[in-house]
């Protein structure tokens, strides 16, 4: 026999619904910061390719097993996760409801608890009021809780007290300090790791903790980087699943890194590409503070926050849904294993969607904000709208090695020998002296060799302060590797209007630069992580058609818009010339930064 009760509430909050929505969709958070535990998930494949999911929780004495159904959304508006039908504990099944309205700057939130409960103990629970005082609390923290815009950090002082060895913490803290890398942020740092909720240091993304200090990229990723080498943290290698973003391959070295990953929640076999599902996350180091194993929540909206729409569509039924997605790139595709289809929105208007045995088929736009979801298919569908900007603020495995810092840091994190990884777009800054055996003959060898020294150290530091790395010194040259184009152009310009000068006589170092981006392969090479390719050996070729005191650039970095952008300023123009190894001519532009004159 079960026991039905329903219990809900209403408020409204002085901010307006987007801020709103990340507080409330933000499950994870919310289950921590009320005390629910950590819970374990069991996938279970079906001969079909759908995935059976067992959650298991015990929370006390009582142990709870139910089947977990994905949760409903609409972004901005309202969600709910399907009734969770227990095996084990007090419950026979439980739902609960949120749903936003927004009313100008203001939003009234309404929030819904329906459950039924089993055996003796789901009786006493339902009598002495359970969904009223589980309504009460979560209105009461949210109520309680003052948003910031997405700088916001919220609930992280009502969880519970973590256990931290700050005696420790503060003794590593120390030896941070003294590191470059550190900018001067890890007593901020320290005070994260004591304070925050598990949800926000399990794990660590530099690139939203840049958001939420508001200081820059680099300086958060530096920061974790040698936070790593003092043992204040812990790196991993994550292989995400392109369609669920979970992270169902890890390592801590590069080398033991999975090149091909099964992930069973969405029961499909994907492969790890740097550039684009490979992400670097961090971690306190056990003995600063320990992580429980499992998840708070499951798949809460915030869990995929590139999801705007999760729906269900039971077969031969209509889903009609108002909708407001943001002008951008998106994929539609089920939860269940199938195939996807691509669209634009400018206007608010989404193209309508059919499901059928053969897969995906986008029809004509319909009005502005009205989603529309056929399905003609044999069995129920969940359908997803994601954008598919879907990296966010992950911190690709190529983005991280495009740093100086890692670099200097962590110089045997390698690809196994034999392994690689393809890198979507990678940008490649070649220089080298012009004139050095008249700088020998001129100035002596050993002075020679200081010059070109001093000259390597102010090359890494302009290559580091415009977000890359020096790969590697070859000769006199210097291949330096970038995420994007614009910030190898920045580079090349920082360093031609330097204009180098070392040494008592101010020798001056002419150096010939090419930059240009493409598709590349990270490789193993002499224990160092490098780069093969055609655009590698374009980029070292347009640096051998430099006079000095030049930048030469392809025309696939002037394509990019904003490193043409700051070509405006500069004299220069197009050229060509036949380049060995490439067949025909290569077009190329050739920039003058300020001030600079043909090299003599």
């Amino acid at each position: 026999m079960a026991w039905r009760s329903s219990y809900s509430t209403t408020w409204q909050v002085d901010q307006p619904a987007d801020q709103v929505w990340r507080l409330m969709a933000d499950t994870s958070r919310f289950n921590e910061a009320v005390g629910v535990p950590r819970h374990d998930m069991e996938e279970i494949p079906a001969a079909d390719g759908d995935v059976e999911r067992i959650a298991r929780m015990k929370a006390g004495l009582v142990e709870l097993e139910w089947v977990e159904r994905p949760y409903e959304w609409i972004a901005g508006q309202w969600f709910r996760h399907d009734i969770r039908v227990f095996r084990r504990g007090p419950f026979k099944s439980m739902c609960a409801e949120t749903r936003l309205r927004p009313e100008g700057d203001r939003t009234t939130v309404e929030y819904r608890l329906t459950g039924a409960f089993a055996g003796p103990a789901g009786l006493f629970m339902r009598l002495t009021g359970f969904l009223r005082r589980s309504v009460q609390q979560v209105a009461t923290l949210a109520q309680q809780t003052k948003l910031h815009g997405e700088t916001a950090s919220p609930l992280s002082d009502a969880g519970p007290v973590p256990t931290v060895d700050r005696e420790r913490l503060d003794r590593l803290n120390e030896s941070l300090a003294q590191v470059d890398f550190a900018h001067g942020l890890g007593p901020r740092l320290a005070e994260f790791i004591s304070t925050a909720l598990e949800v926000d240091i399990d794990p660590i993304r530099p690139r939203a903790l840049a958001r939420l200090w508001s200081v820059s990229e680099r300086e958060t990723v530096e920061l974790c980087l040698a936070a790593v080498r003092a043992g204040i943290l812990d790196m991993s290698w994550d292989v995400l699943c392109p369609r669920c973003r979970g992270a169902k391959a890890t390592s801590d070295l590069l080398s033991s890194l999975q090149q091909e990953v099964h992930c069973p929640s969405c029961n499909i076999e994907y492969g790890a590409t740097f550039s684009q599902n490979v992400e670097v996350t961090f971690r306190p180091n056990p003995s600063i503070r320990r992580l429980e194993m499992g998840a708070y929540c499951l798949s809460g909206p915030m869990t995929t926050p590139h999801v705007v729409v999760q729906l269900h569509v039971p077969s031969g039924d209509e889903r009609h849904e108002v909708v407001t997605l943001a002008r951008g790139a998106y994929r539609v595709r089920t939860i269940e294993p199938g195939p996807s289809a691509d669209f634009e929105v400018s206007d608010n208007r989404v193209p309508q969607i059919r499901l059928d045995g053969e897969g995906i088929h986008l029809g004509d736009l319909g009005s502005p904000g009205q989603l529309v979801i056929e399905n003609k298919s044999a069995k129920e569908r969940t359908t997803v709208i994601e954008s598919r900007d879907w990296a966010g603020d992950a911190l690709t495995g190529h983005r991280a090695t495009t740093f100086q810092a890692f670099r200097e840091l962590f110089p045997n994190q390698v690809l196994e020998r034999g392994d690689d990884m393809a890198v979507e777009s990678v940008s490649f800054m070649f220089t080298d002296i012009r004139g050095s055996t008249a700088l020998y003959e001129r100035v002596g060898d050993g002075r020679a060799y200081e010059i070109v020294r001093d000259h390597f150290s102010a090359l890494t530091d302009a290559v580091r302060n415009n977000n890359g790395a020096v790969v590697k010194t070859i000769g006199d040259a210097v291949m330096a590797c970038f995420e994007t184009p614009a910030d190898a152009v920045r580079a090349a310009l920082a360093v031609q209007e330097g204009r180098l000068s070392f040494g008592e006589r101010n020798e001056e170092v002419v150096l010939k630069i090419g930059v240009h981006c493409g598709p590349s392969i990270s490789v193993n090479l002499n224990d160092r992580l490098d780069y093969f390719g055609s655009t590698v050996n374009l980029a070292a070729r347009l640096q051998g058609e430099s006079r000095g005191n030049d930048v030469v650039l392809s025309e696939t970095v002037i394509a990019d818009e904003e490193a043409r952008a700051m070509l405006k300023p500069y004299s220069g123009g197009p050229e060509q010339a036949r380049l060995k190894g490439f067949d025909g001519a290569v077009s190329f532009y050739r920039c003058w930064p300020r001030n600079m004159t043909v090299a003599a």
